[in-house]
């Protein structure tokens, strides 16, 4: 039986007792359900060449979050081969409808790639699940059908007949079988040089035949006068594919007729309404647009000049959710469109229309540019050895070309862990490198493997920024979070920095692309170590010296301080490096720095020492750390781990 969100809402507010649910449990539950579709942000945790101890540090999360909370409110995880493993193969079919999306692609584990010295493919030594090969993204439209997950194609192929505003996203995958008509407007740079380097190769053309292209605006606007709208205008809201909103200038005018989707816009046009009604019974109301949901906006209760008219939000607003402006409503001086934006009145070549008024050239909206050759001058196949990724939309028009466009795919065949992390990144808005293994190699990449394994951007130790890795052409969006395993706060933290700023911003990172909350400093500097600023000479000293730890202000969900346990721990002692193994007289700790026999603190960049594993609940740092337990720190999260950073253990 399939029963509707509205409906399972209903069923737990009514059986909330029996079930045991607060108020807070089914605004979460909404909240949950409201990811559905647009939602997420979506994160595809793809695990390599690993021992799984990333997944596990994830799963043991405290300190910013539990991972249950993590999942619930705050990400939609669509795949990990250890927490859906229970599901099988559909849960391959869960991470292909995350193409498309607001994706995040987590990397655990090395990546084998490259050729050996007898000219095999080193990927092959990694595959990680079987799938038919040809993917559509999500939010493509061909034919009659909009996409709104990204999908398979099975063995065969997929025909559908052009029409108007069809576009096949980027995050595609197209393989041989795949026939794209005449016209296409294809937009990537990248792309368009793939095709024509191919063979047979795709050749291209300055124009479309009628002047088409997308309605949607690929790049941000800001408007230098008002404007009234020909047509409707859908907003691109904060919510909306998780990207910063439109901002509408103080006094814009919301017609009568306006889709309003989010609640907080609507709450906003009430406390506006309340401050021009004369009555209590004047004020805006919303009716129902067919499906359930009462979003459209209604100003028949005003009082003139308002009513049956327009609304206005109070000041100048940030759009929270979708906004469909109706015709003749208003949009000030000073507004900003954000991509995404659908300009509906058109097409370009139609003097005096919303697109025109944006932007005179159509290049906003993904139209010709003067002088670039972007149309695919005739029909064009994909070669049967070969296949795409799309880094950029193709837009399809019947204006430009005829016929129709075939999406091929495959028989199921096995995927390497290479070509699936290719095919994730190139639609990904981040890609997280979780581990030193899928950061530097670390122990798969190792001298003696014969796999070609490696890191995403680093194989190994060399010069930050020369990247010899396996997916070089993601390191603008990629960030490493190294340690074997990394600390579970410097993956929540990171995750949660990145939710923070709607995946537009990436934490500070340093010279290797590590986030510098974490990896900022050298242990022996980052934190109290024990060992090297022992002051315990004495019974006392040594209760005292128990958690050494200094007072850290909590700025995170909760606020708070953490306590401050021994200020005056972080002085050198006067003895270091002497009784590097002896007892003290009462046989309670051994003193000195244990960098005389391999701890490798003094050059390895991780908050260890102050941050520690173990913490009983949240808001704590944890209780141990391994140069605690006197094994001194083995250079995990450095690029030079394991084979450089020298013996782990030196012996008198």
């Amino acid at each position: 039986m399939r029963i509707s969100r509205r409906e399972f809402l209903k069923y737990c507010t009514i059986a909330a007792g029996a079930l045991g649910l607060t108020t807070s449990d089914l605004l979460k539950i909404e909240e949950t359900f409201a990811k559905v579709g647009d939602g997420g942000p979506h994160v595809v945790w793809i695990a390599g060449q690993a021992c799984t101890g990333c997944t596990m540090s994830l799963t043991n999360s405290i300190y910013y979050t539990d991972v249950g909370s993590l999942l619930l409110n705050d990400i939609d995880l669509d795949y990990n081969e250890q927490l859906c493993a229970a599901s099988g193969d559909r849960v391959v079919e869960k991470a292909i409808s995350a193409i498309g999306k607001t994706m995040v692609l987590a990397i655990e584990g090395a990546i084998p790639h490259g050729d050996d010295a007898n000219g095999n493919d080193q990927a092959e030594f990694c595959t990680i699940w079987t799938r038919t090969g040809g993917v559509i993204a999500a939010n493509s439209k061909l034919g009659a059908t909009t996409f709104a997950g990204g999908t398979l194609v099975g063995a065969g192929s997929a025909t559908f007949t052009i029409a108007t505003g069809n576009v096949l996203k980027a995050g595609s995958e197209l393989v041989a079988g795949t026939i794209i008509p005449d016209g296409a407007e294809v937009t990537s740079a990248a792309d368009r040089a793939a095709m024509a380097a191919m063979t047979p190769a795709a050749t291209f053309r300055t124009s479309g035949t009628g002047g088409g292209g997308s309605n949607v605006l690929n790049t941000k606007v800001k408007l230098t006068s008002d404007r009234t709208t020909a047509g409707q205008i859908k907003i691109a809201g904060g919510t909306e594919n998780g990207r910063a909103g439109s901002t509408l200038a103080a006094t814009s005018q919301i017609r009568t007729g306006s889709t309003v989707t989010n609640s907080f816009d609507r709450a906003d046009i009430e406390a506006w309404a309340a401050t021009v009604a004369t009555l209590p019974t004047h004020k805006v109301s919303w009716t129902d647009d067919g499906d359930g949901n009462p979003y459209i906006l209604n100003t028949s209760a005003l009082p003139a000049p308002y009513t049956n008219a327009y609304a206005m939000f109070t000041g100048s607003r940030e759009v929270s959710g979708p906004l469909y402006l109706a015709t003749s409503s208003i949009i000030r001086n000073g507004s900003i469109l954000m991509p995404g934006t659908v300009v509906i009145s058109g097409p370009f070549t139609t003097a005096g229309t919303d697109q025109n008024f944006i932007d005179p050239s159509g290049a906003k909206f993904g139209y010709m540019v003067s002088g670039s050759a972007v149309y695919l001058n005739g029909p064009w196949s994909v070669p049967s050895t070969k296949e795409i990724f799309l880094n950029g939309d193709i837009n399809l028009d019947p204006l430009n070309g005829t016929g129709t466009i075939t999406i091929g795919g495959t028989a199921k065949t096995d995927k390497t862990m290479l070509h699936e992390c290719q095919l994730f990144g190139t639609s990904a808005a981040a890609v997280l490198c979780v581990g030193t293994c899928s950061s530097f190699g670390g122990i798969p990449a190792a001298t003696g493997n014969l796999t070609g394994a490696a890191g995403a951007l680093y194989k190994g130790y060399v010069k930050a920024g020369r990247f010899n890795g396996a997916l070089n052409d993601f390191a603008a969006k990629t960030i490493n979070i190294p340690g074997c395993p990394p600390h579970s706060d410097w993956i929540v933290g990171t995750i949660a920095y990145l939710l923070a700023r709607n995946l537009q911003a990436f934490p500070p990172l340093e010279a290797y692309s590590r986030p510098l909350d974490y990896y900022g400093m050298y242990q022996c500097n980052a934190g109290p170590c024990e060992w090297r600023y022992n002051q315990g000479y004495v019974a006392i000293d040594e209760t005292i010296y128990a958690n050494p730890k200094p007072a850290i202000a909590y700025t995170g969900p909760g606020g708070g301080t953490i306590p401050i346990a021994n200020v005056n721990c972080t002085k050198n002692s006067s003895k270091l490096y002497k009784y590097k193994w002896a007892n003290t007289s009462y046989g309670k700790r051994a003193v000195g720095c244990l960098g005389a026999i391999g701890c490798k603190g003094r050059k390895t960049k991780a908050d260890c020492s102050l941050r520690r594993w173990n913490a009983d609940e949240n808001l704590k740092y944890g209780t141990g750390w391994c140069v605690a337990s006197g094994a001194g720190c083995h250079g995990c999260t450095e690029p030079t781990f394991p084979d450089k950073v020298g013996k782990f253990f030196n012996f008198a």
